[in-house]
């Protein structure tokens, strides 16, 4: 069972050292769960490369096309920001009256993300400086899930702070199901040493959640989610979608309920 935080306001960063983890629909459904349940979060883009959740979330003039970023609103919309080179404007947020912010990073940036204030300690000290708890979510999707695992869990465990860091490892059963390896996995998730030791470490508090939502093979939900925020697809008529995304979609409601009660609320 996960600790109580220290702070009212929190951030959560969306990492991984792989790509096609499912970090970006993680993403998305923290905030469409927020937005379902009326609480505000700021969203910030910092994967250059895709800006996913930008092209998903950012504020859009009357032809669809999204405004740049210097007129974007991070609540009602979404900005996009170059961590390797723009850290102190995210430095600037992290201090903001805001209580609950996401950053959506790019896959195989976990060690950059880790130096983008300087060093890892600063890292961590920054959270603490303006009194907003870390909450660092892993996508658990593959088997190289656990590098990620094992890089956080070494990067903490030899400093002295103030306040346990918070990890939340989001096993993605559905995916893993529709890769077949979820036996593999599950396998590992319970006889990793650093997923172990992060359950009994005071240097770490640990959320564990899963989502269950099966992706199906010929694709149908990827197309629907691509650059759209959940909320516009949930919005559709089931006469106008294809029968399967109509069930998978009740599926990805009910995991975006259960992210939001480990991850906002903290049941």
């Amino acid at each position: 069972m996960s600790k109580p935080l220290p702070f009212t306001k929190d951030a959560i960063l969306c990492l991984s050292h792989f790509g096609t983890e499912t970090k970006s629909t993680i993403s998305n459904m923290i905030c469409y769960a927020c937005e379902s349940n009326g609480v505000e979060l700021a969203k910030y883009d910092a994967d250059g490369q895709n800006n996913t959740t930008f092209k998903r979330y950012a504020l859009r003039d009357k032809n669809g096309t999204a405004l740049p970023n210097e007129k974007q609103d991070a609540v009602k919309g979404c900005k996009k920001f170059n961590f390797e080179t723009e850290a102190l404007e995210i430095a600037n947020v992290l201090g903001s009256d805001i209580e609950k912010l996401l950053i959506d990073f790019p896959a195989r940036a976990v060690e950059k993300a880790l130096a983008m204030f300087g060093d890892e300690e600063t890292f961590y000290n920054m959270f603490n400086m303006y009194e907003r708890n870390l909450i660092i979510a892993i996508p658990v999707a593959s088997d190289k899930s656990f590098i990620s695992v094992k890089t956080f869990y070494e990067s903490v465990d030899t400093l002295e702070l103030e306040h346990p860091v918070t990890f939340a490892l989001v096993k993605n059963t559905g995916f893993l199901k529709a890769t077949n390896c979820l036996a593999q996995v599950e396998k590992l998730y319970e006889e990793d040493i650093y997923v172990t030791a992060m359950r009994t470490n005071p240097k770490f508090n640990l959320i564990e959640v899963s989502v269950t939502t099966k992706y199906d093979e010929k694709g149908y939900i990827h197309q629907a989610l691509a650059d759209r925020k959940l909320s516009e697809v949930m919005e559709i008529p089931r006469s106008q979608q294809v029968p399967v995304v109509h069930i998978l979609l009740s599926s990805i409601k009910k995991d975006s309920t259960e992210l939001f009660k480990k991850l906002i609320v903290r049941e």
